[in-house]
């Protein structure tokens, strides 16, 4: 997806933290196929640079706060390049091996595992 098929268009020159090849190099990236939660850091980034406020960005795109905050610190700091650095979303908070433990759980009855039904109810 491009930029300007969703209705955002990005000068030309260097806005306010981006210098005009960081600019270029995001705005070249957003032509590529990228998924979109990368196409919206770097849209955050870009905008940003325009001198959009974070409520402004996170109206206009749909993203938290959070998110919005992250990816414009990481522009003002000079990374703007690292934008495909990092995994996506939040880590998960369950391990592998809960999960194993989980499915097994579920697929078996409460007399199987020795637990109460009201403990498999809610």
């Amino acid at each position: 997806m491009k930029s300007s098929q969703i209705g955002i268009n990005f000068p030309n020159n260097s806005g306010r933290f981006l210098s005009a090849f960081q600019r270029k190099h995001l705005e070249k990236s957003l032509e590529k196929g990228l998924s979109k939660r990368h196409f919206q850091r770097i849209q955050i980034m870009l905008l940003a640079d325009e001198g959009k406020t974070q409520t402004q960005i996170c109206q206009e795109l749909g993203c938290s706060h959070s998110t919005a905050r992250h990816w414009i610190t990481l522009a003002k700091s000079g990374q703007a390049h690292q934008w495909n650095i990092g995994p996506i979303g939040r880590p998960q908070t369950v391990d592998e091996e809960c999960l194993q433990r989980l499915r097994k759980l579920v697929s078996q009855s409460p007399r199987e595992v020795k637990v109460p039904h009201r403990d498999f109810s809610y």
